[in-house]
């Protein structure tokens, strides 16, 4: 693949693209940070599952292993003590995960369980698609996701399969690995702009005639101008857009 081609050219921008997608799904009130309360709520969505409704041992699995997860967030990164986290704090959470192996792997059979609605070891498409849609609080397109999930084409997660799905979603940074996917589509990266030039830089290029049109118009605008002009200093056939300060 050209190196232009990749869509997450870092292992650290793919990471936060993905915990991007997570944290969005987590942060209910659209209020930019995680608190306990949004772990609630997923323990919340998880206690909805049929199997999880009418199984209190393991309604009590789901709120422990969630809220657990609060409480080790709140304790590694609300460095504020306001009970409130933001994206960047999670970020330098999950650089600690690997340490905590335990925890990772006590979560992924918490969920495998809750979303195993018969309870035959085995999650089918189904099944995880109600997964996704639970995670993310609302109905989410998977496409093909369960099939790039299912690597031995048998229709079904097995227990380890899961398992090591869960520890790539959140362990990996390698975009090759299946598990990102695991809670669904992975969100667009932040696409960067063509050109991303200061006010000085921008306007050099245009009078050295070396800005190309398709460039000049993803170029950022400052100033509260409405666009180019035309430039007095060329012809009317030569089209040099300057920078309009007004």
């Amino acid at each position: 693949m050209h190196p232009r081609e990749r869509r997450f050219p870092l292992a650290g921008e793919f990471r936060r693209t993905k915990l991007t997608g997570m944290f969005l799904a987590f942060d209910a009130d659209r209020n930019g940070y995680l608190d306990q309360h949004d772990f609630q709520g997923l323990a919340d969505r998880i206690h909805r599952q049929p199997r999880v409704a009418g199984d209190p041992e393991l309604a009590q699995r789901v709120s422990e292993v969630t809220l657990g997860w609060w409480d080790h967030l709140a304790a590694a990164a609300d460095r504020g003590g306001n009970g409130q986290v933001g994206l960047d704090e999670v970020l330098a959470m999950v650089d600690r995960l690997p340490a905590m192996l335990d925890h990772v792997n006590a979560t992924s059979d918490a969920v495998f369980d809750a979303v195993d609605e018969n309870g035959d070891g085995r999650i089918s498409r189904a099944e995880h698609r109600r997964l996704v849609d639970t995670w993310h609080g609302q109905e989410v397109d998977t496409g093909d996701v369960f099939e790039l999930l299912d690597r031995d084409g048998d229709r079904r997660l097995g227990r380890s399969e899961f398992a090591l799905l869960w520890a790539q979603f959140w362990i990996s940074d390698n975009p090759a690995d299946p598990g990102h996917l695991l809670c669904g589509p992975l969100p667009e990266p932040a696409r960067r702009p063509v050109c991303e030039l200061s006010r000085t830089a921008v306007e050099f290029c245009m009078s050295m005639d070396t800005l190309s049109p398709r460039a000049a118009r993803a170029a950022p605008r400052r100033g509260g101008g409405s666009g180019w002009t035309r430039s007095p200093l060329r012809s009317p056939r030569s089209w040099i857009r300057h920078w309009r300060t007004g």
